[in-house]
């Protein structure tokens, strides 16, 4: 177990428009949490590949739906929860520069895990930070 340093909660409908703001919020609140550039990117690139893999299969030919996304900082990693309530359907047909989201998802987190059921689609995982943070080395006597 680890401390709960901060938290981050955003829900947003399932459509591509939706995601720069997304990455937006994500970018103030990593930049607030004093997150190096590198771990930064690895957060937003996991929940991007989280959320545009619930627009393409769990809302596909459906009327929009929702996307929860939980952010928890506990200091030395961030824990990623992102949750539909969609019905996950198979990909469709794409070409050879698709379906490699969850293989980057995996790459990029220490620990990864996707959960499909009738209420929909889980996926949790951990980014470790390997930089120390300004307000870690400050804090230091």
């Amino acid at each position: 177990y680890t401390p709960v340093v901060a938290q981050l909660n955003l829900q947003l409908n399932a459509r591509a428009v939706e995601l720069a703001g997304m990455r937006d919020a994500i970018r103030i609140w990593l930049g607030n949490r004093q997150v190096d550039p590198d771990g930064c990117e690895d957060v937003l690139l996991v929940v991007g590949e989280a959320c545009a893999n619930t627009i393409d299969h769990a809302y596909r030919h459906q009327n929009v739906g929702t996307i929860s996304i939980e952010l928890t900082d506990h200091s030395h990693h961030i824990a990623v929860r992102v949750v539909d309530q969609g019905n996950w359907r198979p990909p469709g047909r794409h070409n050879v520069d698709r379906g490699r989201g969850t293989l980057i998802m995996q790459a990029l987190t220490d620990c990864f895990d996707v959960k499909h059921d009738a209420s929909g689609t889980v996926v949790n995982c951990t980014i470790k930070l390997t930089a120390p943070r300004v307000s870690q080395l400050v804090s230091q006597p």
